[in-house]
């Protein structure tokens, strides 16, 4: 059908082409033209002179070459990916994990805010060690608790700037543990806040956390979940 509706028009009309956008449809044509809309799975293409307008299924990707605020809006909206993730806690030894309902999700896009991250790897790398030499030792050093302090202090700043972030997504993990959002292409921190598994350090007294980063590519699907133990 696609196909029949191109080679018509390409035999309808006068060449009148628009050098900012190139359609690709699933059937293989290349449309060169102009971008109109795109509004609830609709887009409207101008092509040759005419206007069409095609389903968002029937179309692979749209190429933008020349960029204005409306054309960029739009290009978001169709690169768009998924991520989906499940969070849970260890609720006890009958029962195992269980969803960790009311957990927050703050998700930034690493060129939105300047941090430096390390300081949340190197609080969990003192903490795991000073939990090993406690398990010992039966109590903290002086030594240890004050590498501890001073990391978990950082680690506690990384993480206020991330949730306070004007730029950051928050979801809240729903009734099995479930959060879901679409996400531009970029480069993205992920924090997870457990809401039923908390420590007694600044960084966790509120909900032990979950951190990482992730590349989103184009049309693509991701799921980082957290398991949260004792």
């Amino acid at each position: 059908m696609i196909r029949v509706l191109v080679v018509l028009l390409s035999l309808s009309f006068v060449s009148e082409v628009f050098p900012q956008h190139t359609m690709i449809l699933k059937s293989g044509e290349h449309l060169e033209g102009k971008l109109v809309s795109y509004a609830k799975g609709r887009i409207t293409f101008t092509f040759k002179g005419n206007t069409i307008t095609l389903a968002e299924s029937q179309v692979s990707s749209i190429h933008f070459q020349a960029f204005g605020d409306t054309s960029s809006a739009i290009s978001q909206q169709l690169t768009r990916s998924r991520l989906n993730g499940v969070v849970t806690y260890f609720f006890n030894e009958n029962y195992g994990h269980r969803p960790d309902v009311g957990a927050e999700i703050y998700i930034l896009q690493r060129n939105k805010v300047d941090i430096d991250t390390s300081a949340i790897r190197d609080y969990r790398i003192i903490k795991l060690l000073a939990q090993i030499r406690q398990a010992s030792a039966k109590a903290l050093s002086d030594s240890d608790k004050i590498a501890l302090n001073k990391q978990d202090i950082k680690a506690f700043e990384v993480c206020s700037a991330i949730k306070n972030s004007k730029h950051a997504i928050k979801l809240v993990a729903d009734g099995n543990g479930s959060y879901s959002t679409e996400l531009p292409p970029g480069e993205y921190y992920i924090l997870i806040v457990s809401q039923h598994r908390k420590d007694l350090t600044i960084t966790e007294v509120g909900g032990k956390i979950n951190f990482t980063t992730l590349t989103v590519e184009s049309g693509k699907e991701y799921t980082v979940n957290a398991k949260f133990d004792l």
